[in-house]
């Protein structure tokens, strides 16, 4: 049997039966050579370019002297037109029949068919789609097929999806609809983009079978294309013979808003803390607008810690007070804080991770103590059309206030009578948050006869302590020329000062010791923040006060001989003059009071006396500036013609002497002072003078 335009065998449908062996051949398409056999009813084809032969849809059947063979054929698409009917047979004997033409067939194209979409209605913001094909020259002939998501036939801002067997390429369109938005491999991680919807290549799948194609893809619709949509199919075979669009089912896309997935650390407490919020949007982390974190015991934005996140410039934010504006914002990862009476962002600890769909963001926060208590952790996560996740409590938090830390002093340890100490203390929420700082001298944490200075940074105010404990000997402006006193120690106000940097606040204070309060004492530091939070007194050091004596400074004349002159006698002490207990002066070949002009002043009473002979007793004594004489066997003292002056650190003494015509000789003249806590300078020669 011959289906041809003409006699000619090639390029034919030319089959041919052996009824002994029971079988068909199909010639080639050069006709002279043939593919096959096969056995009519048993399965299987045989195929050339012009047809298909269909073996098990085949039969032969015998009546006397008829054999009749019905043959299942496919012509092929490139076969198409009006082609004769040829057939021909050869008996037993070899004698074989003239061909002959007994009918006309007209081959038709036969195009591919659009079979199904599964499922084939339903609603979501995400699903895989089956869609199966048909071809009845085998799935070999599909050369592409096409899938289109849209209200109408319409390219323009759909999801159109076009897939390629013969590489596996699996593309979707731009939203011009006029080109490609991108093209991945079918079953290999990636995905593709437009407006509408994405395609993920890895989770898509394709099946071959016979005349089926089967693809599978995993669609994920974009927010912006919300809706009912009709879900149409086309397929084109290898001769460019198309389906045609046909609407095979509807697919109501539902915008799926951002998910809060968590927060980490999920609960605890403390005083700072860095959180890391992951918030998870099907269409892409690109697709978050902003996310928002508020720490509050109930959901109220007013008076919370309350964090608003943009990813598009990275700007972190954090809501005033009021919960209706902005205390300000900053970069992410870049060096820098914002603050409201609540918490502490510290923009430049904290960071950012994106991954597929996901968005961690890590947040480093400080409390402030007025916000102590429980809170809750909400989440809320915004897309691209605005649409939200919804507020969520994922987690609570117990914001415990942190104390102000006192950090260190310097030196540490050490011993003298005057010292210059840096005192570092440290607040968590920044020096601004340091309400007054306390430094105590003492041999226990009383307050009473203690060296007990506190200062107020606001108003930069320091004040030293009574020695009742209990009130203020004085106060000053630090760093302006001054002093305070009480009976333990000096502080010189212009000499003391401050440094602020960050949470650090650093105090330096100049002290005197009084000689009164000499001996080993600890170091207590304190301080306290603005929600009156306290460090707690605590010994960060120690020192040993040694008392400074008082000094024999000067004497005029230093030398010189004469039977009488006005010595001026210079004393100092390093805690002021009114700490002078009483001076000496001797005038003697040697030290010793005995027969001495040796002569004794007290400050307090303003007494002058001269030491007896015997150098255990005194000759008398007087009042300085009053007149009258005090003598012994060496010296007459003019008290009336003496004089005392006092300044600061020092006090002056002159005395006008006379000495006696049994004195004669070259003596030396020693000086000597002694504090109010019994500390002697020591005598010490300070001049000599000849009596003549």
């Amino acid at each position: 049997m011959n289906w041809n335009a003409t006699q000619s065998t090639a390029g034919a449908c030319y089959l041919h039966y052996d009824q002994i062996g029971n079988t068909i051949q199909l010639a080639s398409d050069a006709g002279s050579g043939w593919v096959g056999p096969v056995t009519p009813t048993v399965a299987g084809t045989l195929q050339n370019s012009q047809c298909i032969l269909d073996s098990g849809a085949s039969s032969v059947s015998r009546n006397g002297i008829n054999l009749t063979l019905n043959l299942a054929l496919t012509f092929k698409q490139a076969f198409t037109g009006t082609k004769n009917t040829y057939m021909q047979v050869q008996n037993v004997s070899s004698t074989l029949t003239a061909w002959q033409a007994r009918g006309i067939w007209t081959v038709t194209a036969v195009t591919p068919t659009n079979v199904s979409v599964a499922p084939a209605s339903g609603s979501g913001a995400s699903q895989t789609f089956s869609f199966v094909f048909s071809d009845p020259y085998g799935y070999a002939d599909i050369h592409y097929v096409e899938m289109l998501f849209q209200s109408q036939i319409s390219g323009q801002n759909a999801c159109y999806v076009q897939y390629v067997p013969s590489n596996n390429i699996i593309s979707l369109l731009a939203n011009s609809g006029n080109a490609y938005a991108g093209a991945a491999q079918v079953g290999t991680a990636g995905t593709i983009s437009n407006s509408q919807c994405t395609v993920d290549a890895g989770a898509s799948s394709v099946s071959l079978s016979g005349n089926n194609l089967i693809i599978t893809v995993a669609l994920g619709f974009k927010p912006a294309f919300g809706g009912t949509k009709n879900i149409y199919m086309d397929v084109v075979n290898n001769a460019n013979a198309f389906s045609g669009w046909q609407a095979n089912g509807a697919w109501t896309v539902i915008t799926a808003p951002p998910v809060n997935v968590s927060v980490a650390p999920a609960s605890g407490s403390g005083a700072s803390q860095s959180f890391s919020f992951v918030y998870s949007d099907q269409y892409g982390y690109a697709d978050i607008h902003y996310v928002e974190m508020l720490f509050q015991s109930q959901f109220v934005t007013q008076n919370a810690c309350y964090v608003q996140y943009v990813p598009s410039n990275n700007t972190i934010s954090l809501v005033a007070d009021s919960g209706s504006g902005y205390a300000g914002a900053a970069q992410v990862g870049i060096a820098g804080t914002v603050s409201n009476s609540q918490c502490t962002v510290d923009a430049g600890a904290s960071s950012l991770f994106l991954s597929g769909n996901s968005m961690t963001l890590t947040v480093a926060l400080a409390f402030k103590p007025a916000f102590s208590g429980t809170k809750n952790i909400y989440m809320d996560g915004v897309n691209n059309t605005n649409t939200l996740s919804g507020w969520q409590a994922k987690g609570a938090w117990t914001v415990a206030a942190a104390p102000p830390v006192d950090v260190s002093v310097a030196p540490v340890s050490g011993s003298g009578g005057t010292q210059s100490f840096s005192f570092v203390y440290s607040d968590p929420y920044g020096y601004t948050d340091i309400y007054y700082v306390e430094v105590l001298f003492q041999t226990q944490p009383l307050a009473q006869n203690a060296c007990y200075v506190q200062y107020v940074p606001t108003t930069n105010s320091i004040a030293l302590v009574a020695d009742s404990g209990s009130g203020y000997a004085g106060s000053a402006q630090l760093g302006i020329a001054g002093t305070l006193s009480n009976s333990q120690c000096i502080l010189d106000a212009g000499a003391s000062f401050k440094s602020s940097s960050g949470n650090s606040l650093t105090l330096t204070l100049a002290l005197t010791f009084k000689p009164l309060f000499s001996g080993p004492k600890n170091v207590y530091m304190e301080a306290y923040n603005k929600a009156f939070v306290s460090s707690g007194w605590q010994s960060n050091g120690s020192w040993t006060v040694v008392t400074a004596p008082p000094v024999n400074g000067s004497l005029a004349p230093v030398s010189g001989s004469g039977a009488s002159h006005a010595f001026s006698l210079v004393y100092s002490d390093p805690y002021g003059y009114a700490d002078i207990y009483y001076t000496q002066v001797l005038f003697q070949a040697q030290l010793s009071g005995q027969n001495a002009c040796y002569v004794q002043y007290v400050p307090a009473n303003n007494t002058v006396s001269l030491v007896a002979d015997s150098g255990s007793a005194y000759a008398g004594a007087a009042q300085v500036g009053i007149a009258g004489t005090l003598s012994n066997s060496q010296c007459t003292v003019d008290v009336g013609a003496s004089s005392v002056s006092t300044s600061g650190n020092t006090l002056t003494l002159t005395l006008a002497l006379t000495f006696k015509p049994g004195f004669t000789g070259a003596k030396n003249i020693y000086m000597g002072v002694f504090n109010k806590a019994n500390i002697f300078s020591g005598w010490l020669t300070e001049g000599a003078w000849t009596v003549p």
